[in-house]
């Protein structure tokens, strides 16, 4: 799973910043320890592909180092409770005009074992659990069918389509 990331204050954080279980998966908030980790899970040519900003290890690198903990950021791991291995990552990101925009992966082998499944339906659980009511959006390549049909099985809409991009709407207290 990969989707693509988009480049205020703090109340948007508070309900969520700290995680949530899915499934399989313990969601938490990510720690400079993780930094290698997770960057790891992106160390592969077709993880890139479908991360269009970033080129390479180094510019993977480079973004990771740039805006783990910035404050219009909130970064997550998912770690399977039984083998604590790192199935992946998530984060969700304030725009300027105060949009939340999700993006992550899953590293490729955890692909088709339903991870990027559990992180999404646990998200969505989470959010509703705490009534958050800020809609969520994630922009995905075309291309990137797999993923495209795991947000919409989740709840996402797809709201706009232009540009090889897929731009989807996920309103915590159900469908919009």
């Amino acid at each position: 799973m990969a989707i693509n990331l988009h480049r205020g204050h703090a109340d948007w954080k508070s309900p969520i910043a700290a995680g949530f279980t899915a499934g399989r998966l313990v969601i938490s908030p990510m720690t400079p320890q993780d930094r290698d980790t997770v960057l790891g899970l992106l160390d592969l040519p077709d993880m890139l592909t479908h991360l269009p900003a970033l080129l390479d290890r180094r510019d993977a690198a480079s973004w990771l180092d740039f805006v783990f903990g910035k404050r219009n950021y909130l970064f997550f791991t998912a770690v399977h409770r039984e083998t604590r291995h790192t199935v992946g990552f998530i984060v969700i990101d304030r725009t300027p005009d105060n949009r939340l925009y999700l993006g992550g992966a899953v590293a490729r082998t955890f692909w088709g074992k339903g991870y990027a499944t559990e992180i999404l339906y646990g998200l969505r659980r989470h959010l509703e659990r705490v009534f958050y009511s800020n809609p969520l959006y994630a922009d995905v390549l075309t291309s990137n069918t797999a993923v495209l049909k795991i947000l919409e099985k989740t709840g996402f809409e797809v709201i706009q389509t232009a540009n090889n991009h897929v731009l989807l709407k996920l309103t915590a207290h159900g469908r919009s």
